[in-house]
């Protein structure tokens, strides 16, 4: 390959610093993590998987009947995670983190593609 003669630190100092795989659940969305892992495998590059939950409104909440919004947005939240590590245990290759957020979408994609992950 052309870049063969480059070591993984290149690559990771001055080329990438993680790969970042926005996650919602979905088949289509996942179609880049075998990408993703080779890339992991090959050049030593980490990856992020995420995934940005929506806030939980009050509608949902029922106190009544013991449902309350932070109940909610926990059991939620466990389950992103518990979905995420499932990823990460189906992805081949090493450094791969897993985060969930609340709030846009958008935003939280670009906030974290700006940050150097944190391994």
């Amino acid at each position: 390959m052309w870049f063969g003669h480059f070591t993984h630190r290149f690559w990771r100092n001055y080329i990438y610093e993680s790969i970042l795989m926005p996650l919602d659940g979905s088949p289509f969305a996942e179609q880049g993590l075998p990408y993703a892992s080779r890339i992991n495998r090959g050049l030593g590059i980490p990856i992020q998987l995420m995934q940005v939950l929506h806030t939980v409104s009050e509608e949902l909440a029922d106190p009544a009947h013991g449902l309350y919004r932070n109940n909610i947005t926990e059991g939620v939240q466990d389950e992103a995670m518990d979905y995420l590590n499932s990823v990460k245990r189906r992805t081949p290759g090493s450094d791969v983190a897993c985060e969930t957020f609340r709030g846009n979408v958008i935003s939280h994609i670009i906030e974290e593609a700006k940050n150097p992950l944190q391994l």
